[in-house]
């Protein structure tokens, strides 16, 4: 033990890393994550509640907008994020058994992968349809318009 009263090494301290071999990073990241869960919470509850009344298609063209499918997934990746590093700290510290520990921090793992990729992958999709609907529904310029009306009326 140091003058300080400290148990880290030298080598510990300047690499930043505590008992668990991964220190303040972890932290970091979980503060940070929590940070934007709750700048980007009040957005997802706005969604929510507006959602309540919507029908199918509108909902889907509101989704469908680049800056809220693009909030919407920042929501989800962050909320995701965030929940995987908090149920790898209890697991780290409430799981006894090495072997239960890795299978359980291993799970976590790919839960997480698996929410966000499929989270991501429903956000896509509604845009992607969203903007199809959109080119559909377009009609064509007025030039092609007259040009075919005058051409009909000969």
């Amino acid at each position: 033990m140091d003058m300080h009263g400290s148990l880290r090494t030298n080598l510990g301290r300047v690499r930043g890393l505590g008992a668990a071999g991964h220190g303040s990073d972890h932290f970091l990241k979980q503060r940070v994550s929590a940070i934007a869960v709750l700048l980007l919470a009040p957005f997802a509850g706005y969604v929510l509640a507006s959602a309540v009344g919507m029908d199918h298609s509108r909902a889907q063209a509101w989704v469908g907008q680049p800056v809220n499918a693009g909030l919407l997934f920042a929501f989800l990746a962050a909320a995701f994020f965030h929940l995987r590093l908090g149920v790898q700290v209890v697991v780290e510290d409430y799981i006894s058994g090495k072997a239960a520990r890795m299978l359980l921090l291993g799970l976590n793992q790919f839960l997480w992968l698996g929410l966000s990729l499929v989270a991501a992958l429903a956000l896509f999709l509604v845009a992607a349809r969203e903007d199809r609907a959109h080119t559909a529904e377009i009609p064509p310029p007025a030039s092609d318009r007259a040009s075919s009306d005058q051409t009909g009326s000969v």
